[in-house]
């Protein structure tokens, strides 16, 4: 396998700093310390794709919750390596206090350390698709690594500059 299509694939290492990065993300923004899991995936193995899921709560309508797929995927293989965030939710009280900018600097990290060329939402609702043109997400919310990077910062800088505006 050369270097080229090694990228495309998911080892351990990769493995252990996306389920230890949600996972701190959970414990220090939501307040919930839970373990991630892999869903159909073995986890000693290298792949093309993963999933993975976290959730703390009981009732269904306040949980926090995430359901995120990462790699390189069949259907769509032109885009190389993708971010997938297919479910998330934030309990009521952790919503609106910037918990969405917080997971995707954190999607930003893991993509640019391991090579993902795009972070998209799936099947995203109209809360999402508000959030998502905020921060310069297509129609179809997905953006590329570089341009997520660009618009959260410039979205912070602007963010902290109204705090000094009058």
């Amino acid at each position: 396998m050369n270097l080229i299509e090694q990228k495309k694939w998911i080892g351990i290492d990769e493995k252990l700093f996306i389920t230890h990065s949600l996972e701190r993300f959970f414990e220090r923004k939501l307040s919930a310390r839970q373990r991630a899991n892999f869903l159909g995936n073995n986890f000693d193995r290298i792949e093309k794709t993963i999933n993975v899921s976290i959730q703390s709560g009981r009732q269904v309508d306040d949980i926090n919750e995430l359901y995120i797929r990462f790699g390189t995927f069949d259907y769509d293989r032109k885009n190389g390596k993708q971010i997938i965030i297919a479910r998330i939710s934030f309990k009521e009280k952790k919503q609106k206090k910037g918990n969405g900018i917080s997971l995707l600097l954190k999607l930003c990290e893991i993509a640019e350390k391991f090579d993902y060329k795009t972070i998209r939402f799936e099947a995203s609702n109209k809360n999402c698709r508000n959030f998502c043109k905020k921060l310069g997400f297509s129609d179809s919310c997905s953006i590329s690594r570089a341009d997520l990077i660009f618009n959260l910062h410039d979205y912070l800088f602007k963010k902290s500059a109204e705090k000094y505006l009058f």
